[in-house]
């Protein structure tokens, strides 16, 4: 196997473990929650100002104070970091990157495949309410800024197309089960480099 797998996801839909399980399977660095550190490093900015601007995008605000006084907005600079960090890991071999607009950062890389995982919003429902120990009420609410954050992020730094399935290798419903959709995908990847 020698991907480099980027995936992106839905709030709720077990992206992020379904990323797990893949790196497991096939021995591979998993990027994460690690970016944002390395990314840290890269800026030059503390970790908590980097978690406080990814999936941020900038605003017109931001933009006029930069055209004024010329420091570059906090957003932008996490996002360069991020993809100077994200090119960097993907130059070192197969892995899998999780958000971050991975995808858009590495759509030239031959190795690269790019995936997208959504779930119903019944089962997404289900998994916020059980690992944030919250009430349907507050994961229907999270689901909405958090994917609308998501999106807004992707449209303004990869130029829109989050969640289109044309834009990735496969996409794939997690609602089969976090399991079953990693087994998809890792037999939808070998039968891939069959084919190549």
């Amino acid at each position: 196997m020698k991907k480099i797998i980027t995936i992106s996801r839905e709030y709720g839909s077990g992206g992020r473990e379904i990323g797990k399980m893949l790196a497991e399977k096939f021995g591979i660095p998993f990027y994460d929650k690690n970016v944002t550190t390395l990314s840290a490093i890269q800026s030059g900015l503390s970790e908590t100002v980097v978690k406080q601007a990814e999936d941020q995008v900038p605003s017109g605000l931001e933009y006029r104070h930069y055209l004024q006084f010329r420091p570059d907005p906090i957003a932008d600079k996490v996002f360069f970091a991020q993809s100077d960090v994200i090119r960097e890991m993907a130059s070192r071999g197969p892995c899998v990157i999780v958000g971050r607009c991975s995808d858009y950062v590495l759509r030239d890389n031959p190795q690269a495949m790019h995936l997208f995982i959504h779930a119903s919003i019944t089962n997404r429902i289900r998994r916020i309410m059980l690992y944030e120990q919250c009430t349907e009420h507050e994961a229907r609410k999270r689901i909405r800024l958090i994917d609308r954050q998501r999106a807004n992020y992707h449209d303004h730094y990869a130029q829109g197309g989050w969640g289109r399935a044309s834009n990735y290798h496969l996409t794939i419903d997690s609602s089969f089960g976090i399991e079953k959709s990693a087994e998809i995908i890792i037999a939808s990847i070998r039968l891939i480099d069959e084919c190549i």
